[in-house]
């Protein structure tokens, strides 16, 4: 690990928080380094929170993240890809139960094949995100932007406003690798309105070079 650049990453990571940024950062270590804590109220023990645990609460509820800051970060320590490999963007919505949390904003349904019983829905919120994946294949990626589906609003839409935001900061042209929910005219339309600059799909990914 070279400290330098993680040294950088950090300083950078600390100006996209714009307020309460001090307890931010030391709630994103602990996030970061705690293993056994279930709650936010278990994280506020974790030796890098050395804060008062109404701060903790404080901040996620007062915080203001500069996200536009916060993705040109990410994209900027992205690793480099030789010019002979293509650079692979993903694109997912992931499922987030919270059945037992009646007061937690816009939750949805949500089907998950894993869950006991005759029908495998629950209620939770959805989240998009958006990553590069790393060249050879690993289990670990970069995240580029994370974001919450709204009750009205569908992964493909905001997928595709993601790519909007994201794609003009890359280094060069990628290739977006999605599972087939996104293979819907809808999505092709938006990201063509949008003149998304990426190539969508092995499987159209010509079609689609004419149509962007």
């Amino acid at each position: 690990m070279n400290f330098n650049i993680l040294n950088d990453f950090r300083h950078g990571l600390y100006d996209c928080f714009k307020r309460s940024k001090d307890t931010l950062f030391e709630i994103t270590d602990a996030l970061l380094t705690e293993t056994q804590a279930t709650s936010p109220i278990e994280l506020t023990l974790s030796p890098f929170f050395t804060r008062h645990w109404f701060s903790f609460y404080k901040a996620l509820e007062h915080g203001i993240i500069d996200r536009p800051a916060l993705r040109k970060l990410l994209i900027r320590f992205i690793p480099t890809t030789p010019l002979d490999q293509p650079l692979l963007v993903g694109l997912d919505a992931c499922n987030i139960p919270r059945p037992e949390s009646p007061t937690a904003r816009d939750r949805t349904y949500l089907h998950l094949h894993n869950l006991d019983g005759e029908a495998a829905i629950t209620c939770g919120w959805q989240f998009s995100t958006v990553v590069v994946l790393p060249s050879p294949n690993s289990s670990w990626d970069y995240p580029l932007d994370n974001q919450r589906i709204e009750s009205h609003q569908t992964p493909a839409q905001v997928g595709a406003s993601q790519l909007k935001e994201i794609v003009p900061l890359l280094p060069r042209r990628p290739f977006l690798v999605a599972d087939r929910y996104y293979g819907s005219a809808i999505f092709v339309a938006l990201i063509c309105k949008r003149a998304t600059l990426f190539r969508y799909k092995l499987l159209i990914i010509n079609h689609l070079h004419h149509l962007i």
